[in-house]
């Protein structure tokens, strides 16, 4: 007899690139460097966000 174990599959992160952004309105015009960079900014931003509310709570 033997024993099954079920794996559960992680989702997979899919990077945010340039062409995503200049997809936006605002952003379309940016050339792929400003847009990597503002990404940066807001992935950087975004931790500062979550780790606020984690600790304010």
């Amino acid at each position: 007899m033997s024993n099954s174990i079920a794996v559960e599959e992680k989702p997979t992160f899919k990077k945010y690139d340039a062409e995503w952004l200049q997809k936006f309105d605002g952003f379309k015009d940016y050339s792929d460097k400003k847009a990597e960079e503002t990404i940066n900014q807001l992935e950087e931003f975004a931790k500062v966000l979550c780790e606020h509310l984690q600790n304010s709570s």
